[in-house]
């Protein structure tokens, strides 16, 4: 049976009541997300074991990968299988916080792939329009220069903070690439300050969870392999990887979180049957 409904909100939420959803959801779903998250950690490897198969070290794989045609095509295949996994994640998370029942995640998922890989390619389109915003930067001098590259830098981030709920819109209300954007745009209008508070500080929960993982991990390998460079470093990537499927569906809770808070404050609390039923 359906666990309890999680979401959306009553009402809406805090920055701290946002985060604490975004836990919540994880906690709730982590479990049934665990397979997605494994295959995502051998997605992030391929192009790692196709190195290692073509005569390099795990270390070597990771610092200097050996580059050919091969290399390239792998890389691009794992660039796009990148994007299924966490749309499954989402997707899964999603029934499973509206009282429903997991399955046919994956297959929904390759239905999505398309449209996800084309908000990718908008965003980067975004992003290089905004780019010729810098071009004066490179015309100043000294302090300057980095100075005017930092305050020049604000309206992308602002653009990109407004687009940050295109893939949990693609995926709840099954959204076009466009519309997805747009209707990003339309939920986080007169929110960016809470987002950009939101993000900074989920961000700086996840570093420090890299930094303590990754310092014990050093550690313990220090002492267990005598301080073997090569052994550590390669125990370091394998254990960054891990984290970071660890922490996939948790970008994606959280996406889900600030979703539904966005929803609330824009269409309001009594909107919560017709969010569910999307």
């Amino acid at each position: 049976m359906p666990e309890p409904t999680l979401y959306p909100p009553p009402r809406p939420l805090t920055v701290s009541e946002v985060l604490d959803l975004s836990f919540q959801i994880y906690r709730r779903t982590f479990v049934k997300c665990l397979l997605f998250g494994a295959l995502l950690v051998v997605v992030n490897w391929l192009p790692n074991l196709y190195s290692v198969t073509h005569g390099q070290t795990v270390v070597q794989s990771m610092v200097k990968p050996v580059i050919d045609s091969g290399h390239v095509v792998v890389l691009l295949v794992t660039m796009v299988l990148a994007f299924l996994f966490p749309l499954a994640i989402l997707d899964r998370q999603y029934k499973l916080i509206t009282g429903r029942e997991a399955g046919g995640e994956l297959l929904r998922a390759l239905r999505l792939l398309g449209r996800m890989i084309l908000v990718m390619l908008l965003l980067i389109g975004l992003g290089m329009a905004c780019g010729l915003i810098l071009i004066p930067a490179f015309f100043a001098r000294g302090i300057a220069r980095y100075a005017l590259f930092l305050l020049l830098l604000l309206p992308m981030a602002y653009v990109y903070v407004r687009m940050l709920c295109a893939m949990t819109v693609l995926v709840v209300e099954d959204a076009g690439p466009v519309g997805s954007l747009s209707r990003s745009w339309q939920l986080t209008g007169g929110n960016v300050l809470r987002l950009s508070a939101v993000y900074t500080v989920a961000l700086f929960l996840l570093i420090v969870m890299y930094i303590v993982v990754g310092a014990l991990t050093g550690f313990l390998y220090a002492v267990i392999g005598h301080g073997d460079v090569a052994l550590i470093a390669a125990a370091l990537g394998v254990v960054w990887v891990l984290v970071g499927a660890l922490a996939s569906p948790y970008y994606s809770a959280l996406g889900l979180a600030i979703y539904g808070d966005l929803l609330v404050r824009k269409e309001g609390a009594d909107l919560s049957q017709r969010i569910s039923a999307a």
